[in-house]
């Protein structure tokens, strides 16, 4: 999966209206169409497929009108106006389509909202590190669950001091569903603690997802053996040549 990590803790971005905004305004199908290199989907909700609990996503795709009713209120709540809205910059990797998603947004978010956004690209260690330090405003992050639980992505958040919790988000009620999920033998009920953890973080938007990422794959005709999971993690225990 692909987010928009956001830095909870700098005006503007701590203004939940202002994160919806950005987030319902992003055209996400006009993005995998158009700018990456394989077939990805779009993202509107946090949890990817397989694992997600529902079909329906929590943001609106591309809905400009919202987003700029959304962005209205969020001004007026802050006490500023457009013209006077401060730049945010995004620090992403040096890779083409980061590239070309940050300039896609840098063009939309200034013709819908007349926000000055400034692409920072860095290494890609220098992102990890000025992202764990909180010395960014956005910044894109692509995460990959090794297990076939959601709990992987659940746990990045749970706690504001957890290193990978860029955001520094932090929810009581998450918290305590999360603990609920560990402790509940019912897979139906686990479920559905799972599921209300979701609807919490996608109410609060510390990221704004973008696209799921399909793997593509080249295997040698002759290699027997590897399993792919539907995750996309390979398995390759029982991995062989034969002739």
């Amino acid at each position: 999966a692909m987010w928009i990590v956001v830095n909870m803790q700098k005006f503007p971005l701590n203004n939940k209206k202002l994160r919806r905004a950005l987030a319902v305004s992003v055209n996400r199908k006009e993005i995998v169409d158009k700018l990456l290199p394989f077939e990805n989907t779009p993202a509107t909700r946090y949890i990817p497929p397989p694992l997600h609990f529902q079909k329906e996503g929590y943001v609106d795709d591309g809905n400009e009108a919202l987003a700029k009713q959304l962005f209205s209120e969020a001004i007026e709540e802050m006490g500023i106006t457009k013209e006077v809205f401060p730049p945010i910059s995004v620090t992403i990797a040096m890779e083409e389509h980061y590239r070309r998603i940050a300039q896609y947004l840098q063009d939309e978010w200034k013709r819908l909202f007349g926000i000055q956004l400034k692409i920072e690209g860095c290494e890609f260690g220098v992102v990890l590190d000025r992202l764990g330090k909180g010395e960014f405003d956005l910044g894109f992050c692509q995460w990959i669950s090794w297990l076939r639980d959601p709990i992987y992505f659940f746990e990045v958040f749970k706690y504001p001091s957890d290193r990978y919790n860029f955001p520094r988000w932090s929810n009581t009620e998450y918290v305590r569903l999360l603990d609920l999920s560990d402790q509940e033998v019912s897979l139906e009920k686990r479920r559905s603690y799972l599921h209300q953890a979701e609807q919490l973080f996608m109410e609060d938007l510390p990221v704004i997802p973008v696209f799921f990422t399909n793997n593509v794959y080249l295997k040698h005709p002759k290699l027997k053996g590897i399993h792919i999971l539907d995750t996309g993690v390979v398995d390759m225990r029982f991995a062989r040549f034969e002739d």
